[in-house]
């Protein structure tokens, strides 16, 4: 007669996303997985969307086209 022993499962270990600072759980494996590659932990919803890298021109495209008056009086109409 065989003795079965269940399989066990691997220790969970919570890590912050270091793009959106959440917490999330995974598994200690892939845990020293990414830390020995040097890659960063992103959560899944990181994962999921892909960021747009903001330049200074999309910063400033309100400022170059009104002046700092006409940007609160919009303000003021949409609020």
């Amino acid at each position: 007669m065989e003795t079965l022993t269940a399989r066990k499962q691997p220790r969970r270990v919570s890590v912050r996303c270091t793009h959106c600072g959440d917490w999330d759980t995974i598994n200690d494996r892939s845990l020293r997985r990414k830390l020995a590659e040097g890659r960063p932990h992103l959560c899944s919803i990181c994962r999921a969307v892909a960021s747009i890298k903001v330049k200074d021109e999309d910063r400033n495209y309100w400022t170059k086209r009104f002046s700092q008056q006409e940007i609160e009086a919009m303000v003021g109409a949409i609020i």
